[in-house]
Parts: C-alpha cells; structure tokens; sequence
C-alpha cells in the first residue's frame, strides 16, 4: 500500500489555495449516541443521534500581505459559513466542506515564524468527497 507525505496537502478556501500552512487537523464529523435502554434490559442500547462536524484547528506561517491569509481573516470577520477544501493530487484525494472560523489569532515566537492559528466548524452537510 502507498503512503504519501502530507506536505503535499493543499488547504484552500472558495477554491483558492491558502499558502504556507503549517498545520491542518483532519475533517470529519461525529455522531452522537442516545442512550435507548430499559428498565430490565442486561445491556445498554443506543440508537445514532444527530451528526456534528469536527473543529479543525490550524496554523499558518502569517504573511499580512498575502491575499488568502486576508480573505481568512476576512472570513473570520464576516461569521459566515465559506467552503474550504482540502486535496492531496498524488493521493487522488479531494475534499470540500462549508465551515465557519470559529477562532483566529496571531502570534511570534521569539524564536520562530510570524504564526496565525485558526479554528473551523465544520457545517451541515458536512465533509464531501471528491477523490478522483
């Protein structure tokens, strides 16, 4: 089975690309169990309840000229849901989901890179494939 460096891993945001990310959590969702048991049952029973998307987290080298750094920060800004995708073409892997940035700040380690971090919710309906 092939494995693939994750440093080939493109981010972007409304289909453009968001340089020098640094770091990129996956994208998923969870479902919640609802616990259905009884009065005499010997185990617990649940069924599937309601689907919730991930918060992705993650950071960027910041370059407070660079158009997709701004129009992140313009996302954040504006509350909105936007669609971010995530695509790795050696893989053949390809994904897109609407979110909403949900955190973002800036910092500089005395010792590294200008850094912006952000968070995103992931949104209904959720991750969708689009793997060649």
């Amino acid at each position: 089975m092939p494995k693939y460096a994750g440093r080939e891993l493109v981010l972007s945001l409304d289909s453009d690309p968001i340089a020098q990310v640094t770091s990129v959590d996956s994208a998923g969702s969870t479902r919640a169990l609802v616990d259905a048991s009884a009065y005499g049952d010997d185990w617990k029973d649940y069924v599937v309840g309601q689907q919730d998307g991930d918060e992705l987290a993650m950071e960027i080298a910041y370059d407070p000229d660079d158009a997709g750094h701004l129009a992140l920060i313009a996302a954040y800004e504006g509350g909105e849901s936007t669609t971010f995708g995530m695509s790795h073409d050696d893989a053949g892997f390809a994904v897109t989901f609407p979110g909403i940035v949900t955190k973002l700040s800036r910092g500089a380690p005395r010792d590294g890179l200008l850094t912006m971090a952000l968070s995103i919710k992931i949104l209904n309906p959720g991750v969708q494939d689009e793997s060649s």
